[in-house]
């Protein structure tokens, strides 16, 4: 698979294929390719599963910056939690609204 430039969707031979955030490299990690965080936004889900819990962050498919997490309790099959980042902005000083 040739390797992009950082940050930037790596390609598979005759394929648009899409190279995991750094975290999905972690022992464990399962990529799932169509996640969904809290506001019904779809993305690429990345899985950690725990003794009785799953944790799913969830990256946009075509920036691949993170989008939400949902965290679903194994035993019951349930969501527990879940998130959605809506909208991000630098400031000058922390605190400060944008």
């Amino acid at each position: 698979m040739a390797k992009g430039p950082p940050g930037e969707p790596s390609r598979r031979r005759g394929q648009a294929g899409l190279s995991c955030p750094k975290g999905s490299r972690q022992r464990g990690a399962t990529l799932v390719p169509d996640a969904v965080n809290a506001t019904g936004r779809h993305g690429i889900g990345i899985v950690w599963a725990q003794r009785q819990y799953r944790t799913e962050w969830i990256f946009d498919q075509a920036t691949l910056r993170y989008i939400g997490e949902r965290d679903y309790d194994t035993r019951t099959g349930t969501v527990s939690g879940e998130s959605a980042i809506i909208a991000q902005a630098f400031t000058e000083r922390a605190g400060q609204l944008p």
